[in-house]
């Protein structure tokens, strides 16, 4: 099962790939990201574990805002 998970709850981008059973990319910012990085981490994150995104069974993400 592939699995791309990305974390965005908090002011820390995190973006993580699961390939089988095996965890293949794991990326972290300490620093305040932009929404612009997240698909450069996603593409990053599929061409370190040797997938595409049609290779995915599932995602998860949830997001950040100040509102909340």
């Amino acid at each position: 099962m592939n699995i791309l998970a990305i974390e965005s709850s908090s002011k820390i981008l995190s973006v993580a790939v699961r390939k089988s059973e095996k965890a293949c990319f794991e990326f972290q910012s300490a620093e305040q990201f932009k929404c612009e990085h997240i698909i450069e981490l996603i593409k990053q994150a599929l061409k370190e574990a040797k997938i595409t995104l049609s290779d995915l069974d599932y995602y998860s993400s949830n997001n950040y805002s100040e509102d909340l």
